[in-house]
This record gives structure tokens, C-alpha cells and sequence, in this order.
């Protein structure tokens, strides 16, 4: 299948077009019509300018963190938008202005703080509890402890460990409940 000469040019400016709008895609420089250039130099038809890029750093609750490069003039909202947006956890009552953007900056978007959340703590420490302890302790029996007490002090009531006494069980730093029973294991 041959061309004929009108087809070949179209295909080569199609071509040469579409290669030159890939490149200034790819590397993001402005294409623009100068009509007013520097003092001493010739005013070209086109000019790319180097100049006006920035290079604006972005981390924190945002979607796409990182290093993006933006044309100078650009806002703060500017760069939440190319870097995706906000995440869920973001905390945007912390942001309020619409920063213009200069060239180095770095900006953290601060996360929503996650609401302070206290454990549980018995008041009734005053509250006594019946515990069981068997085996191979010097004393087994049915002891009577304050509640809040924990596994350590059940065994020292007891009067310890029998010297065969598996001591690797993982009771130690247990809290006590009445009415558990347990069982210390010999060697």
C-alpha cells in the first residue's frame, strides 16, 4: 500500500506535532507566544521557559505525598489537588490560608487527633475478692485479697513456689477476679 504525496505530508505534521506536544507533556515546560522578551535579545515565535517552574514538597494526611513541580503563581490548594486531595484523617480545620507557592517549600498536612480515650480503671479498690491457688505452691488454698491485686501477690499469700514448681507460666502480671481459681504447674 503506497502514499501519495499530500497523505505523506499530513502524516509527517501529524506526526511532528503529536511528538512535540508529547515531549513538552513529559517534561512540563510552558509553550508560549513572547512577544515581549528581554532587553538586547531577538523575540522568538516560541520560547520555552525554564523559569517558571517550582519545586514544592507535600506530606502528611495527603493522598499522594511527595516532591511536585508547579508554575510559579501557583497556590497551596493548587498542590492538595495535584497531589490527590485530602485523606480521610486529614484535619482541613488546621489549614486556612491559600498559600502562594514559592520555590523549596515544604508543607505537612496535619492529621485529625484521635480522641483521647482512658482505660477503665476500678474505683472499688477498697473491694475484697476470693481467689483459688493449687499446686505447686508452699501454701494452696482459698485467699482473700483486695481487688486490683495481681498474680504475684496471690503467690506470695500463698508463701511462693514450691521448688519443682514451673515458674514459666504467663500469670505473672495478671490482674485478679473473683472467684478464678489457679493452678501452678510442676516441673
Amino acid at each position: 500500500m503506497w502514499f501519495n504525496r499530500e497523505q505523506l505530508i499530513s502524516i509527517f505534521i501529524i506526526t511532528g506535532l503529536f511528538s512535540l506536544f508529547f515531549i513538552l507533556k513529559v517534561y512540563n515546560y510552558q509553550l508560549f507566544l513572547d512577544s515581549n522578551s528581554k532587553k538586547g535579545s531577538q523575540s522568538p515565535l516560541f520560547s520555552i521557559n525554564l523559569n517558571e517552574n517550582i519545586i514544592v514538597e507535600i506530606r502528611g494526611a495527603i493522598k499522594r505525598a511527595g516532591k511536585y513541580h508547579l508554575k510559579e503563581g501557583s497556590r497551596y490548594f493548587d498542590l492538595i489537588q495535584l497531589a490527590g486531595g485530602f485523606r480521610k484523617t486529614a484535619d482541613k480545620s488546621r489549614i486556612t490560608k491559600n498559600y502562594f507557592l514559592k520555590d523549596g517549600q515544604k508543607f505537612y498536612v496535619p492529621f485529625k487527633k484521635k480522641p483521647f480515650e482512658r482505660k477503665k480503671i476500678s474505683t472499688n479498690r477498697n473491694k475484697w475478692i476470693e481467689v483459688e491457688i493449687r499446686g505447686a505452691v508452699k501454701k494452696p488454698g482459698v485467699y482473700k485479697l483486695k481487688s486490683g491485686n495481681r498474680f504475684s501477690n496471690l503467690v506470695n499469700e500463698a508463701g511462693g513456689f514450691k521448688l519443682r514448681a514451673n515458674r514459666k507460666k504467663k500469670y505473672r502480671n495478671y490482674f485478679l477476679k473473683d472467684g478464678q481459681t489457679f493452678y501452678v504447674p510442676y516441673k
